[in-house]
């Protein structure tokens, strides 16, 4: 998997539909890859100039997790503004619904294939949401739901607050895409649509039609059955959440293998039945795994006294055990900061990867 990413044609290619991406997000996101390792690897194989690009975009993601670290369910509201010029807060019917069509082609063939296959390059994303939230005037949390739920890689701190910065409810400026946009980094030639305009026209028309009728979401999660009895007193137990299914941790230890999926957090944050798929094709690696559907306190009983494992996560911190850190890129920097490249000037100062003389 590592073999095939080339970072110099990643760092030129990459906000092309067809550059050379990773496909390593859904990896990250739930715990089967370790950012960190997979950057030192190819720092090592590639150099650091090579990989500079990557590193960088492999930051984000840990950025805005110590974002939510530091600011908990604060992320899953505005921010560090309200956003402006809200006229709706439910999702465009032409947008979300691959029955019909936005009349921009890019943008119904991304959908297709986000409903389909769970995936979308990061500039789809963008475009997305600048058409759903800014050209749309449409609240973020609504369709940030909507994508959360149909990715594969669909991570709760970076998608949230990646909207957030579309919105401009975590950023300075708004992001805007036009047809010329859409066209110039997908390839196609499509004109004449109500995208194909200036930014300047963009930034100032009202909703276009075909985006004004609107429609609440039905997302529902298809939990997988449980096949594990509650815990006894005096069982170890190693815990996994389904953000952590990294089958080499604490693989040598011995006590139950036990995957948690606590329904009174996920009914917050539904699924599609392919993400749990993919959710439950990894955990399956883990040897001996047990999965559990339930809360934490039905599965640990009352005057425990075992040893339990479990690895930090946001959504985990109720948990109660032996907590291990996360695989950081940049340990040594964790905290608050209003922007990325403030932290990541920081991160880099301090950071391992990089010794400057």
């Amino acid at each position: 998997m590592l073999a095939s990413i080339q970072p110099i044609e990643y760092t030129k290619t990459r906000n092309f539909l067809d550059g050379a991406v990773t496909h390593l997000s859904s990896y990250f996101t739930h715990g089967v890859l370790s950012p960190a390792e997979v950057i030192a690897s190819l720092i090592i194989e590639h150099g650091e100039e090579a990989c500079d690009k990557l590193l960088s975009e492999f930051a984000w993601r840990e950025y805005y997790h110590r974002v939510w670290q530091s600011r908990g369910d604060d992320i899953f509201k505005d921010l560090r503004c309200p956003q402006e010029g809200v006229a709706h807060t439910l999702v465009p019917r032409s947008i979300v619904d691959v029955t019909l069509s936005s009349g921009v082609h890019v943008l119904d063939e991304a959908v297709k294939n986000l409903v389909n296959d769970g995936y979308l390059h990061n500039h789809e994303r963008l475009w997305l949401a600048g058409v759903i939230v800014n050209t749309g005037r449409t609240h973020w949390v609504e369709p940030a739901k909507w994508l959360f739920y149909h990715l594969l890689d669909g991570d709760l701190a970076s998608n949230t607050l990646s909207w957030q910065w579309v919105a401009g409810s975590f950023s300075q400026k708004k992001y805007i895409a036009n047809q010329d946009n859409l066209n110039r980094f997908s390839g196609t030639e499509q004109h004449g649509t109500w995208l194909d305009i200036s930014y300047e026209e963009l930034s100032e028309m009202r909703v276009p039609a075909l985006l004004e009728e609107r429609s609440g979401l039905n997302l529902f999660n298809e939990y997988p059955e449980s096949n594990a009895m509650p815990v006894l007193v005096d069982d170890d137990v190693i815990l996994y959440s389904i953000w952590n299914l990294d089958e080499e941790w604490r693989s040598g230890m011995d006590g139950r293998r036990i995957l948690l999926i606590e329904p009174s957090i996920y009914d917050s944050f539904p699924m599609s039945p392919k993400r749990w798929e993919f959710i439950m094709k990894w955990a399956a690696a883990i040897d001996t795994i047990e999965i559990y559907v339930g809360e934490f306190d039905q599965l640990i009983p009352e005057g425990y006294i075992g040893d339990l494992y479990y690895r930090e996560y946001p959504l985990c911190n109720h948990w109660r055990g032996i907590e291990d850190t996360r695989d950081w890129i940049y340990p040594e920097t964790s905290g608050y900061y209003q922007s990325f490249s403030k932290y990541n000037r920081l991160a880099r100062r301090r950071s391992e990867f990089y010794h400057h003389e």
